[in-house]
């Protein structure tokens, strides 16, 4: 008895345009390559977040869809060389702070940047 076991992928998009129509051609693009409808489509702050689940792919196959629907590619190369690093990660809200040190090296405290 062969038993496979199909792994089902998520694949996630992050378009940094606010440009509508580049989001709709992501959209239709991503339906027919992955023949179904994305099950989020989201603004973000500086463009789309879009997403499709349940996909059986291998995790090579899609970063692949992902570049071929135009993902930030900054994103794209960051999950492929951190092996230990969260994949396909998408903030609704992110919060950046900047740790302040003075000329010793004591800790100042931290500040908000973003």
């Amino acid at each position: 008895m062969i038993i496979i076991r199909v792994i089902e992928i998520r694949v996630t998009v992050d378009i940094d345009q606010k440009n509508p129509l580049k989001m709709a051609y992501c959209v239709a693009k991503g339906t027919f390559l992955c023949k179904k409808l994305p099950y989020l489509i989201r603004k973000s702050k500086r463009g789309w977040h879009i997403g499709w689940h349940h996909l059986p792919i291998t995790e090579r196959e899609s970063y692949l869809l992902r570049y071929r629907l135009s993902d930030d590619l900054k994103r794209l190369h960051l999950d492929m060389s951190c092996p230990k690093k969260p994949k396909q990660v998408l903030f609704s809200e992110k919060i950046v702070y900047v740790h302040e040190f003075d000329a010793f090296g004591n800790y100042i405290g931290k500040k908000r940047v973003q």
